[in-house]
């Protein structure tokens, strides 16, 4: 369900108009699920599914915690992206929560430290109620083309590696049970 949650955030942010929305932004070993560039900011956007209501109380906290720091890693690591290639702006980390139920406890947008939690069902009329004047078109432009660009390299790296990694010929059993015991094979298939 996970992976339909995120194309569900994935056809809201891409209704936003005006937003340029990155999605699956590889950072090696993880990914961030959208990162959106606009006028009223930059965030790095997770996104969550869970069959359980959600809760901000008892153990549905904990693990609001846990979804929050990463929601704040990827902005951390988006943000530190965008400065290697000389853009300095402040990304926001945002988390969006789709599920069968919510209690009470949460709204349909709250702030949990430091992070804008947000009801899926909610996520189109907070992204209409973002002030629209934080960035200038040519910061936007700027980010929006670095992380491009970050994106293009790091598919590029990919594949050379993927490549490389294809080339690269593993010996036989043959041939290294015969450096192994010295000169003479026991594989006689080799």
């Amino acid at each position: 369900m996970g992976a339909t949650a995120e194309s569900w955030t994935s056809e809201t942010l891409r209704r936003m108009k005006g937003w340029h929305c990155f999605e699956a932004v590889d950072l090696g070993g993880r990914d961030v699920d959208h990162v959106v560039i606009g006028r009223s900011g930059i965030y790095a956007v997770e996104t969550k599914w869970s069959a359980t209501p959600w809760s901000l109380t008892g153990a549905g906290r904990y693990q609001l915690q846990r979804h929050a720091a990463q929601a704040r890693n990827s902005s951390r690591d988006i943000r530190l992206r965008l400065l290697s290639h000389n853009v300095r702006v402040s990304v926001a980390p945002l988390l969006v929560l789709w599920g069968r139920e919510f209690d009470d406890s949460i709204p349909d947008n709250t702030h949990l430290e430091g992070v804008d939690v947000v009801r899926g069902n909610a996520l189109d009329s907070w992204c209409r109620s973002r002030v629209a004047d934080q960035l200038s078109v040519d910061r936007v432009l700027d980010a929006a083309t670095a992380l491009e660009s970050f994106v293009r390299e790091r598919k590029q790296m990919v594949r050379r590696l993927e490549r490389s990694a294809r080339q690269v010929r593993t010996p036989s059993l043959g041939r290294v049970t015969q450096r192994i015991v010295g000169g003479e094979s026991l594989d006689r298939a080799d």
